[in-house]
């Protein structure tokens, strides 16, 4: 091999690897991403098993229907709203938190799938952000549909208007 061929055999390989480490990155970038906006132990996925809680402790149950990994709106409300101290605070005192998810990379569970499909379908969510209120009776009480930009103790201050608190 002479070695004009030897050089541009190397350089071909180094790109090869270049193109290798940054898919894998962004990939990784990716996961976290998907790893940050997760909801934590404060969420549910269960409509009914919060109604149950809810109707128990006297309080409200928040169901947020959310596209986690693909929809900029619902991403903003979970990173300025839900996941802020002045949000969290609020639910803990007067509500049980539900995540309806309908991620298009995320993985899911197909029973989990399929009882949100029917859950949006049940409650005509059409848009995402969907946020519905339900009493501990499951009698919807507030939605909100999108998301305004609003920070967690604004969208508080809107929540407790809206519910007449």
């Amino acid at each position: 091999m002479s070695p004009y061929m030897k050089i541009r055999t190397l350089i071909c390989l180094l790109a090869v690897a270049a193109i290798s480490i940054g898919c894998s990155q962004q990939n990784q970038s990716a996961d976290a991403i998907g790893q940050s906006s997760s909801y934590d132990e404060n969420w549910g996925t269960n409509l009914e098993a919060a109604l149950t809680k809810a109707k128990e402790g006297e309080k409200l149950v928040f169901v947020d229907f959310t596209g986690s990994d693909w929809c900029p709106p619902c991403m903003a409300l979970h990173d300025k709203v839900l996941i802020q101290e002045a949000f969290l605070n609020y639910a803990k005192e007067n509500m049980e938190l539900v995540v309806m998810d309908f991620p298009q990379r995320k993985q899911q569970s197909a029973e989990q799938k399929a009882y949100n499909q029917s859950l949006a379908r049940k409650h005509n969510v059409s848009g995402y952000p969907t946020v519905i209120v339900f009493d501990g009776d499951g009698k919807e009480v507030h939605r909100a549909v999108g998301f305004s930009g609003q920070d967690a103790a604004g969208y508080v201050a809107s929540l407790k208007k809206a519910l007449n608190q």
